[in-house]
């Protein structure tokens, strides 16, 4: 049985850059930023090719 201590914390769990990158996207439309500057960050963050 494993103790209230070996708990997984939520917070620690990693999720794909790729979930950040869209709730981000997602922020700058919900504040009405132009459509090019939508395009232009995604371009710009999904053409990382980082790890």
């Amino acid at each position: 049985m494993r103790d209230v201590d070996d708990a997984i914390d939520t917070d620690e769990v990693a999720l794909p850059m790729a979930v950040h990158i869209e709730e981000f996207l997602t922020d700058l439309a919900n504040a009405n930023r132009p459509a090019s500057t939508l395009r232009a960050y995604r371009g710009d963050l999904t053409a990382c090719q980082c790890p």
